[in-house]
C-alpha cells in the first residue's frame, strides 16, 4: 500500500468514526451522470439497466478511486460486515484487493 492510498483510507476512516451516518449517506448517494463521465478511463460509475435504456450513476467512492487511479495509486473499498439478520453494515474503509 502506498503512502497516498494509506492516507486516503485513514482520512475516510477518521470521517466515518466522527460521523458514521453522514459518511454512509455520502457513500450510498448515487447521482445520475452522462455517458461522457461513464466513459472516463479511471472514474468508476455504476451502470443501471432498465426498460428505457442504460443509465449511469456516479458515487463519492468512484470519484475518489478515479483520482487515486489517475495518480497511479491503489484503490480503496468500503468494508461491510454481515449482520445476524443478513443485512450488511458499513464498518470502514480499506485497500481494494479485487
Amino acid at each position: 500500500m502506498t503512502e497516498m492510498q494509506s492516507q486516503v483510507i485513514e482520512t475516510l476512516n477518521r470521517a466515518f468514526q466522527a460521523d458514521p451516518a453522514a459518511i454512509r449517506g455520502l457513500l450510498c448517494a448515487r447521482v445520475a451522470c452522462n455517458l461522457s463521465l461513464a466513459n472516463d478511463a479511471t472514474i468508476v460509475v455504476d451502470r443501471v439497466l432498465n426498460l428505457s435504456g442504460d443509465h449511469f450513476e456516479a458515487t463519492m467512492l468512484g470519484l475518489i478511486n478515479g483520482i487515486l487511479a489517475d495518480c497511479g495509486e491503489g484503490l480503496v473499498a468500503a468494508m461491510h460486515e454481515r449482520q445476524v439478520d443478513g443485512s450488511n453494515v458499513l464498518v470502514g474503509f480499506c485497500a481494494y484487493t479485487g
